[in-house]
């Protein structure tokens, strides 16, 4: 799709549409941020406690404040996630958002695309993540 397909299909959208598509965005941008710079957080403690010249309990200390953050970052990151857009079902094409947040949190993943269950069809395959609702048959 080049530049030109890209501003049609945008102006297309009506206005609503396009609010969402960039709160949505956003939302799917401050989760990279938040996951990316817990494990940052994560490295940066395992590190300190390896190369530190400290206690054991001090050691400890860092390590459990790393894995903290890090866990931490990566749920609220994952609700964000959930929370912004729709995923897509790749056999029905229905869009919805998933009633429950573990069955994203344990679902098989490559990026924003995820391997669920779909409420329409009852079928489990990839389903990518879009950011509008489609008009047609969405929930």
């Amino acid at each position: 799709m080049n530049n030109k397909e890209i501003k049609e299909k945008w102006n297309e959208l009506t206005k609503e549409e396009q609010e969402e598509y960039k709160k949505n965005k956003k939302m799917l941008v401050k989760e990279n941020v938040i996951i990316f710079t817990s494990l940052a957080a994560f490295f940066a403690a395992l590190l300190s406690a390896e190369n530190a010249n400290i206690n054991d309990l001090a050691k400890t200390i860092y390590i459990v404040s790393g894995t903290t953050i890090f866990i931490a970052g990566t749920t609220y990151g994952l609700k964000l996630e959930k929370e912004a857009g729709y995923y897509k079902c790749s056999k029905c094409d229905y869009t919805y958002v998933p009633d429950n947040y573990l069955k994203v949190l344990f679902a098989p993943h490559m990026g924003y695309t995820r391997y669920m269950k779909c409420p329409e069809c009852g079928e489990r395959n990839w389903q990518k993540k879009v950011l509008i609702k489609e008009k047609k048959n969405s929930q």
